[in-house]
């Protein structure tokens, strides 16, 4: 079946300023995530333990 020529782009977050290389987009911008038991630094890319 041919396609009408329609493209769908999806764009890709870089998330590689994220020390745990994982991030969301809000409406406030780019949220880098962190792994279980760690919280996010203030500086907003670190890692911090949590405990």
């Amino acid at each position: 079946m041919e396609g009408d020529g329609e493209v769908i782009i999806n764009p890709v977050q870089n998330c590689s300023h994220c020390e745990s290389g994982d991030c969301h987009e809000t409406s406030e911008g780019t949220v880098c995530y962190c792994d279980e038991e760690l919280s996010l630094a203030p500086d907003g890319v670190s890692c911090i333990n949590s405990t």
